[in-house]
């Protein structure tokens, strides 16, 4: 196994936000999300980041 320390590359954080940021300008980087409506689904939403049902962000949308 290996791991990386995200303090050992602190240094580099300027140009890791550069590429990130062109990735989503190109259209690269697609951010994954589940939107679940009201805060009575608040149970349901908080479960869902336990399980396989849940991929990318969870977002609990209360104003329409």
């Amino acid at each position: 196994m290996e791991g990386h320390l995200v303090g050992s590359y602190l240094d580099r954080f300027d140009d890791f936000t550069k590429v990130m940021e062109s990735y989503t300008k190109e259209g690269k980087l697609i951010s994954k999300y589940k939107i679940f409506n009201w805060i009575e689904s608040f149970i349901e939403s908080l479960g869902s980041m336990f399980t396989s049902s849940n991929v990318g962000k969870v977002v609990i949308q209360v104003k329409p």
